[in-house]
């Protein structure tokens, strides 16, 4: 059997927590199969025992607020005015600055696993449709 892929000596999420290592063995984009010592040619990859799990799912950020905890003041005694902090920021948001600040945790995000993600945009009187343009942009660049 050819693969294009064998992840060597990895570890299944979900499997036992003593359970042997396996090969993972990919064709194009597919599992093809899940074995240990998977006897097939294809380039191998020795992940070491490295856990090996489906692709994460971000179901609620806001991309085109992230990145700005430098720009809000600190809240006192962990108080409940986050609201307010990032609402006196937003009239410093600039569809270049949105867009550069979500693309840096898009693309963090995937690095890091992250597969599907939701997110939301604020449209209001203290950033107007800034936000919406620049994450609009953003999507049609990553299409």
């Amino acid at each position: 059997m050819g693969l294009d892929l064998i992840l060597s000596n990895a570890r299944i999420a979900g499997a036992a927590e003593n359970s042997p290592t396996v090969d993972i063995g990919l064709e194009g984009s597919k599992i093809a199969a899940i074995e240990p010592h998977l006897e097939a040619d294809g380039e191998r990859l020795d992940v070491e025992g490295r856990l090996v799990s489906s692709g994460l799912i971000e179901t609620h950020i806001h991309l085109d607020k992230s990145r700005i905890l430098d720009r809000c003041s600190p809240s006192p005694n962990r108080g409940r005015d986050h609201m307010a902090r990032v609402a006196a920021v937003k009239e410093t948001f600039t569809v270049e600055d949105v867009y550069d600040r979500a693309r840096q945790t898009l693309e963090e995000c995937v690095l890091n696993g992250a597969t599907h993600m939701r997110t939301h945009v604020e449209v209001d009187p203290n950033v107007g449709m800034r936000s919406f343009e620049a994450l609009q942009q953003l999507a049609k660049d990553y299409a």
